[in-house]
């Protein structure tokens, strides 16, 4: 646990984009890939996988609704977001989090492909909007650090866009398989994380014991 990190050297303004500039993110991409990579084996209990619960018995202590659909996107990029969000919150949605066992956005999802069932989506990528398989989860990661920063919970990892469009306001946290992760936890108790794609809204909600519930 501790304050949020800022990831260093791996994007840089699209101007510099030149072919050695380009081999040099590459091979950044690698090396930190390979690294946390190594982490998740070294010492898995940093990085859990939240095990499934009920909310049964349980209250609504807060809840984020974002709506999903853009009207700037291409089409079908439109959907493979869409898509790539239902996917996604498959994933998250029911798992129980505690102080020992909190949220890791890239330990719970996995790596998108295709064979998962991700799709090409946008993706904000030095200031640009790019297609990507799994492009739009950083609206999910955004909206569940919106979650985690309301409940005041701990926030254990945390990164933003290089370059934030206007549209995402403060509450920003961005993506990319698997070292920028978003990680989370409660101060205490345990909590339980809804998270479901339903009439074009992404909502993410977290469901406790009735006395955590916030005056």
């Amino acid at each position: 646990m501790g304050a949020p990190r800022v990831l260093k050297g791996v994007a840089s303004p699209l101007r510099t984009q030149t072919p050695v500039n380009l081999a040099v993110r590459k091979s950044k991409v690698l090396i930190l890939r390979a690294k946390r990579l190594a982490q998740w084996a070294r010492t898995p209990n940093a990085f859990p996988q939240a095990p499934h619960a009920s909310t049964a018995d349980r209250v609504l202590l807060h809840e984020i609704v974002v709506e999903a659909r853009g009207e700037q996107s291409h089409p079908r990029l439109e959907s493979g977001k869409l898509r790539n969000l239902r996917v996604a919150a498959a994933h998250f949605d029911g798992r129980l989090l505690t102080p020992d066992c909190g949220f890791s956005f890239w330990r719970l999802l996995g790596r998108p492909t295709l064979k998962k069932g991700f799709l090409p989506g946008t993706e904000i990528r030095d200031g640009c909007v790019v297609p990507t398989v799994g492009g739009g989860l950083c609206m999910l990661s955004g909206a569940l650090f919106r979650l985690a920063a309301e409940m005041d919970w701990v926030i254990q990892e945390r990164h933003g866009h290089t370059i934030a469009p206007s549209d995402l306001g403060r509450i920003d946290a961005t993506v990319f398989w698997p070292f920028v992760d978003l990680r989370f936890a409660p101060r205490a108790g345990a909590a339980v994380l809804r998270v479901r794609v339903a009439g074009g809204h992404l909502r993410v909600a977290v469901y406790g014991e009735p006395q955590d519930v916030r005056p």
